[in-house]
């Protein structure tokens, strides 16, 4: 993963006055999870699905840009997910860097993949009997493979559909509640899980 992105880098390391570009993008989807949380754990145990929203910030040449993602999605907690009359709440913050390349090029319509890694932080809120707790989980998303395809009605602008399949592990977490603060890491609990996306992106390219 951090070949393929240092080999980005040097491709784009020195585009010419007029090739280099920098593109803004944004992306709204709904994203279904998969996979385990830690040993025993599944994802969608707890959270159905979730409505993400991301951030592109690209530089490079039209065809191959390397930049940063941000995105924060609200998380769909399942009812009683974590006991009988218990009420979560739950998001989940994601930051990373990240490749595109457009490979097809039809003139109107643009077809294009990209390769991101990153972090991600998945925040519960729990309100139970017994009190409120924040949870956090903390890990690696180890690779994120999206692709789309856009229209590119004028040539600054561009907006398509799009689909991801993100791969992540969560090594740490951390537990607020009345009693106290607690922290530590997953150990050999540690699973991985998916988070599958599809949605719609628009881009300005400057």
């Amino acid at each position: 993963m951090r070949k393929l992105l240092l080999a980005a880098v040097l491709a784009l390391a020195t585009p010419t006055t007029s090739q280099a570009i920098v593109s803004l993008g944004l992306r709204l989807g709904v994203g279904f999870p998969g996979g385990d949380v830690v040993k025993d754990s599944k994802y969608a145990d707890g959270i159905s699905s979730q409505i993400p929203v991301q951030l592109d910030v690209m530089f490079g040449a039209p065809k191959l840009q390397l930049g940063i993602y941000v995105g924060y999605a609200l998380n769909n907690v399942k009812k009683d997910a974590f006991g009988p009359g218990v009420n979560a709440k739950s998001a989940t913050l994601r930051a990373g860097l990240q490749v595109t390349s457009e490979f097809v090029d039809l003139g109107l319509i643009g077809v294009w993949a990209g390769l991101g890694t990153g972090f991600e932080t998945v925040q519960i809120n729990v309100d139970s009997p017994f009190g409120t707790s924040e949870n956090n989980l903390r890990g690696w998303e180890i690779a994120t493979l999206s692709a789309g395809a856009d229209l590119k009605f004028i040539p600054l602008v561009s907006v398509g559909l799009y689909g991801s399949a993100a791969l992540g592990q969560f090594g740490t977490f951390t537990q607020k509640d009345p009693t106290g603060e607690v922290s530590g890491g997953f150990g050999p609990d540690k699973r991985l899980h998916q988070m599958y996306t599809i949605g719609l992106r628009g881009a300005l390219n400057l």
